[in-house]
């Protein structure tokens, strides 16, 4: 299976969770890691992608503002 994610960082509350989550997202994809976290709202996500124009996409579960 080839996907163009390049990167999963993630956002839980333990730092064990949270690389289990982002190693597990690496491999699903990020279909996948987006629908796990909208199902698990305690669970934030921020991928980056590679874009079809070659260019890198960053996507995020979460609202911007969460973090400021």
């Amino acid at each position: 299976m080839q996907h163009s994610l390049l990167s999963a960082t993630v956002i839980a509350d333990n730092c064990m969770r949270a690389d289990a989550l982002a190693t597990a997202f690496m491999v699903l994809g990020t279909d996948s890691a987006m629908a796990y976290c909208k199902r698990h709202p305690e669970i934030d996500g921020y991928f980056i992608v590679a874009a079809d124009s070659g260019r890198y996409e960053v996507l995020r579960s979460f609202d911007e503002e969460k973090y400021r």
